[in-house]
């Protein structure tokens, strides 16, 4: 029988469909000893077993028939409405309590990771919600408000404009350890404005590193060459710099060390609690 829910390390690549990119790179990662957070993900099979629980098979069939994007988004309306008012089957949950209390997780990020995400030829970046800071009793509710997720007009219009069929995306779920972060950011080992691959960039800001992905903050910026891992260029938004040139180094070679492992650039994301890295997503970078 497929598993409803994996701890992140016991995650191989015969899981990857069940599980979805964004868990199944951070479990690569973990097999290579590199700084992520404690977590467990809901796979694929939970995803299905939670729809035959609430009876919402019916609606992704009407899904699968449609490719007119107003019928969609009433469909997808409906889905996420049923999503939110829907019951977990009592083993499911007593799986995911099992979980949280083996991994000692008292809050929690909870987080996409869906089966077309991140496609070589598409990136779902941005269009799938994840949510911080989340108290232990209220995980239930946001992992199905992730699922709902899956049902946005944004990702309607996103699957319509690639051609990727919405009733064959599933949603799988991580569940982590939330990091209080002292300060986070994002390593591209790649300048994507100047489309250059010998320059690595890192944008950082003190506090989650979310805001600099969702460009709530103006971060500093530093342009490392990967030849020496030499910074060539700052950019600050005060005297003091989020990070020192040692933070930026041991930052550069972890961002060329991904790279050089998956043989293609890569965005990261990142969290630095108590002189700590922690490495909360990697993907192919796609323009």
């Amino acid at each position: 029988m497929m598993p409803l829910v994996l701890p992140l390390p016991a995650v191989k690549k015969k899981d990857e469909p069940i599980v979805g990119a964004k868990a199944f790179r951070l479990a690569q990662l973990i097999s290579r000893d590199l700084p992520v957070p404690g977590a467990f993900v809901l796979t694929t099979v939970a995803f299905d077993l939670f729809f035959e629980k609430n009876n919402l098979g019916y609606l992704l069939e009407r899904l699968s028939l449609q490719n007119d994007r107003s019928i969609l988004e009433n469909i997808c309306r409906e889905l996420k409405r049923k999503i939110k008012k829907g019951e977990f089957p009592k083993n499911l949950k007593e799986q995911i309590n099992q979980e949280i209390f083996k991994n000692k997780l008292k809050r929690l990020a909870v987080r996409s990771s869906a089966t077309s995400e991140d496609l070589a030829f598409a990136s779902f970046a941005g269009q799938f919600e994840s949510y911080l800071n989340i108290k232990e009793e209220k995980v239930f509710d946001f992992i199905k408000t992730c699922w709902s997720s899956l049902y946005e007009e944004r990702v309607v219009a996103y699957t319509l404009y690639h051609q990727i069929p919405m009733h064959e995306i599933k949603m799988a779920v991580l569940v982590q350890e939330m990091i209080n972060a002292e300060k986070g950011g994002v390593i591209f080992t790649k300048d994507v404005l100047r489309d250059d691959e010998r320059l690595i960039i890192i944008e950082a800001a003190r506090g989650l590193g979310t805001q600099v992905v969702d460009g709530i903050v103006e971060p500093d910026r530093f342009v490392v060459e990967k030849t020496d891992l030499k910074i060539i260029q700052r950019k600050l938004k005060s005297h003091k710099p989020v990070l020192n040139d040692e933070e930026v180094f041991q930052l550069a070679s972890l961002g060329l060390l991904i790279e050089n492992f998956y043989q293609k650039p890569q965005d990261l994301e990142l969290a630095a609690q108590k002189e700590k890295i922690y490495l909360l997503q990697t993907r192919p970078i796609t323009v």
